[in-house]
């Protein structure tokens, strides 16, 4: 109970104190579309290539640490207590020497860009660079602007950051409800994972000119998104969903409901100050136990915005209230029914 309190204490004071610090551009010369809301110009870009793709070449864009640029790999930590900081780490591979990045996105959203992105080594045999170690995710701005680990990057760390701690306080209330437990004692409920962060920061030596990629882990399976900051629900429209089940001691629960029930939990345990929300990945079954492994979430606060453009303040809190419906994980968890929390008029104020 300390630690939980603790945990939204650390939230609450960041509220109070953080302001998004994205940059705006005007519209260029050449004419690209611009974000009139924002003021921003969106990158001009064309999507990767799909269908029958196998053994073709995607053309990149290759970066070496050395006499030309001068890269360094940096881990977002939360330290708890307001407390973050960007910890200056090794490649993720064994004698990489730098990264290549494919130009074109293979996937977009409304604030970034998704790339294929591998760490590179030197080929003794070749004499030149080659991939090593597994693809990756590189995510940039959709507009073009400044992109460095603080002036970009950070407000996407910092949301996933407390979503993961916010998370792991879930985990473990999931664990304590008695209802909850799996009837089958070989397996268990489903865990919430949101992936850690890495920022590659590449200077041209010669301009001095810095950019930087927000790096992920490639996630296997079937990307999925389970809810959004509009208030969108898979399988809400339908009445149904594809997901698994589980039996658990209070019945047959879908898997995906977890994550459903995690969204309510933080409202009720921030004392309706916010959601965690628009939470999207997939579900890996490739270890013992089923994990949701999560990116990009944003938190929609009572008095926000304070974590970026995804942060729709109470809008994004009423548009999850009007469209979430109270499972057995929500009832296993003591959870308030939403309509019952909508009584009280001071949540929404």
């Amino acid at each position: 109970a300390v630690a939980l309190s603790s945990t939204f204490s650390d939230i609450s004071n960041t509220l109070t104190t953080h302001r998004t610090t994205l940059l705006s551009s005007t519209k260029g010369a050449n004419n690209l579309p611009t974000d009139n809301a924002a003021g921003k110009t969106k990158k001009d870009f064309t999507m990767r290539e799909t269908g029958k793709i196998v053994g073709k070449t995607m053309p990149v864009e290759t970066y070496i640490h050395g006499k030309e640029y001068t890269i360094k790999r940096f881990r977002f930590e939360n330290k708890g207590a307001q407390r973050f900081s960007w910890r200056d780490v090794k490649f993720a591979n064994h004698g990489a020497i730098g990264f290549e990045k494919e130009i074109h996105p293979f996937g977009k959203g409304s604030e970034r860009l998704a790339f294929r992105f591998s760490e590179v080594m030197f080929d003794k045999k070749t004499k030149i660079a080659k991939k090593t170690g597994k693809t990756m995710v590189a995510k940039t701005s959709i507009h073009i602007e400044k992109e460095t680990k603080e002036d970009f990057h950070e407000d996407f760390c910092r949301v996933q950051s407390v979503s993961q701690d916010l998370a792991e306080k879930f985990n473990d209330a999931v664990r304590k409800a008695p209802s909850l437990a799996a009837a089958d004692k070989a397996t268990r409920p489903p865990e919430l994972q949101f992936m850690l962060c890495h920022v590659y920061s590449y200077t041209n030596n010669v301009t001095k000119e810095e950019k930087a990629l927000l790096v992920e882990k490639k996630l296997p399976g079937k990307f999925t998104k389970y809810n959004s900051n509009n208030g969108y629900v898979k399988g809400a429209k339908e009445g149904v969903t594809d997901t698994r089940t589980i039996e658990l001691e209070c019945g047959k629960v879908p898997l995906e409901d977890f994550v459903q029930a995690f969204s309510h939990w933080v409202y009720v345990h921030s004392n309706h100050n916010l959601i965690v929300c628009d939470l999207q990945g997939v579900l890996n079954e490739e270890g013992r136990y089923p994990i949701f492994q999560l990116t990009d979430p944003a938190i929609c606060t009572r008095k926000g915005p304070r974590y970026g453009k995804t942060d729709m303040k109470i809008n994004g809190i009423r548009n999850f209230c009007r469209t979430h419906r109270c499972g057995l994980v929500c009832k296993g968890l003591g959870l308030k029914c939403i309509p019952s929390l909508l009584k009280d008029r001071r949540t929404m104020h």
